[in-house]
């Protein structure tokens, strides 16, 4: 098959991990067999004016895998598609713009956002720890706002705990989040493109009280519902996603969203349904450049 259309993979320079490999070669793989073109190039390789004319010149699409925010705004103000856009990756990559942007859209825990400090200060005073706990009781649940595979995530049970949490976190942009009892140690996970839900897993661990693979947790397919596939497009729609990793949680009232992955990998969900999400971005992709072959 002839390639219709010749794309360029962005991916971190300083990232190496046999995980993220594996991941770059089954989009590399996917494009092949939609009928694209993708090479791949490192953003350290492209950090001047120059270097992005030259790559609009060279390319009518770019797969914007990574999270160098400033360079995806540079291709886009040069001319070059972006899928996902910059704006829909810096929001997700923030779980507080997250949730700021999705506020009064789809059901979400409460939410109150960390008072800013400065790294070289970090929380010499911690009185607004009263104030979440007025709020939330506990436990509650602590996130830094930049994070990835549940890593960033904890749970306090307590002020100290809290302040301990915070200690660690050494001052990075965090939100504590309203623990929702019913979904302790189990999610789902929704991988979407477009408005389609491709493949759908529930991740759940008696052992954690987050869900996720990386911490231990175990997956079985699961059938999306109606009203989990309502937030899963809303939260699409909202924040001008081509594709992405949605992730529910289970709540008395109904699906609730946890957190929204612009990049998420789809190795597990793979494993655990045998469907390869990279087909479908790739075939997007190419639908979305106008060849519907």
């Amino acid at each position: 098959m002839s390639a219709s259309y010749r794309g360029i993979m962005i991916v971190n320079a300083f990232l190496h991990s046999a995980k993220f490999d594996e991941i770059y070669e089954w989009l590399k793989e996917a494009s092949q067999k939609a009928g694209l073109l993708l090479d791949v190039c490192v953003n350290a390789d492209a950090i001047t004016e120059e270097d992005d004319r030259a790559l609009c010149e060279k390319y009518d699409f770019c797969l914007f895998w990574d999270k160098d925010i400033l360079l995806a705004r540079r291709l886009e103000r040069a001319g070059l598609r972006c899928f996902n856009s910059a704006r829909a990756i810096e929001i997700c990559d923030d779980k507080a713009l997250t949730y700021e942007r999705l506020l009064g859209k789809v059901a979400m825990p409460d939410t109150i956002n960390i008072p800013f400090t400065y790294s070289v200060i970090g929380y010499n005073e911690k009185f607004f720890l009263r104030k979440i706990e007025n709020a939330f009781g506990y436990p509650y649940v602590i996130k830094e706002n930049k994070g990835s595979f549940g890593a960033q995530v904890y749970l306090a049970g307590s002020f100290d705990e809290a302040a301990d949490i915070l200690q660690k976190t050494e001052g990075r942009p965090s939100i504590a989040q309203r623990f929702i009892e019913e979904s302790a140690g189990k999610d789902v996970r929704i991988n979407m493109v477009g408005g389609q839900a491709v493949a759908a897993m529930e991740r759940f661990n008696d052992n954690d009280f987050r869900a996720n693979i990386t911490n231990g947790g175990s997956m079985r397919p699961h059938n999306v519902s109606d009203e989990e596939l309502a937030v899963a497009r809303c939260v699409m729609t909202e924040l001008g996603l081509d594709f992405a990793g949605v992730d529910i949680l289970y709540s008395e009232d109904g699906p609730m969203l946890c957190e929204v992955n612009s990049n998420a990998h789809f190795k597990n969900i793979f494993d655990c349904t045998g469907v390869n999400v990279a087909d479908y971005i790739m075939k997007y992709i190419k639908k979305s450049l106008g060849d519907e072959s």
